[in-house]
């Protein structure tokens, strides 16, 4: 078995501490705590403008309710499909980059939908960012099981969740100030896509691979 970076080890300590100090950690905290529970944040973020934003857009346009259910569908659809092959592969390659790719693709199924105007470009934007959702969902959790301690990892696994779907209220808020604010909804989907193109990059920038066998492998460490 491959011992335990450097790396990961303050972060070991760091996620036994009180559980008080350990809901602060997660969503402040240094990588990968830090930025991959605020990347949570961004994704379900994102995911509350597509049900919630997204039907009203749509709508606008001129779309019918069942082609709205079908670009709905799509994405959820891909999304969920799409773990079958994400959550394997990370495990042979390593979370970083199905993540990166994750908020990539996220980002620009999003800013997709803003630019394009007929019901056959927003089935592949959705499908864009449903395959988006599918290479970080499962991926953001991964990572934070990699740096658990396996005795508390029901914990800070319930931490970690507990921040994530505090995107769905942060969105339902903020993206309702948004498009009320400017009386549309174009420019809370750019916003959305801003946050997520942003998270993505912190997380490019600040973390660096947590899968036991690929961080020894990169790093040189052995056990």
């Amino acid at each position: 078995m491959h011992s335990v970076s450097h790396r990961q080890k303050p972060q070991r300590r760091l996620l036994r501490s009180a559980p008080g100090r350990l809901s602060c950690t997660f969503l402040f905290g240094t990588p990968p705590i830090g930025p991959s529970a605020r990347g949570g944040v961004a994704n379900k973020i994102a995911d509350t403008l597509v049900w919630v934003l997204f039907p009203v857009f749509f709508r606008f346009h001129g779309l019918s309710v069942v082609q709205i259910g079908w670009i709905t569908g799509v994405y959820a659809m891909v999304w969920g499909l799409g773990q079958f092959g994400t959550g394997h592969l990370a495990d042979r390659i390593g979370r970083r980059p199905p993540i990166l790719a994750g908020f990539a693709l996220l980002a620009a199924g999003l800013a997709g939908t803003a630019l394009v105007g007929h019901f056959t470009a927003w089935i592949a934007t959705a499908a864009v960012m449903g395959l988006g959702m599918a290479l970080l969902y499962p991926n953001l959790i991964a990572a934070m099981s990699d740096v658990a301690p396996p005795l508390e990892r029901g914990r800070i696994l319930g931490t970690y969740r507990y921040w994530r779907d505090t995107g769905y209220a942060i969105g339902g808020l903020v993206l309702g100030v948004v498009a009320q604010w400017s009386d549309k909804i174009l420019p809370a989907i750019w916003f959305t896509a801003g946050i997520v193109a942003f998270s993505g990059l912190w997380i490019a920038l600040s973390v660096q691979e947590t899968h036991p066998r690929t961080h020894a492998a990169s790093t040189g460490v052995s056990g």
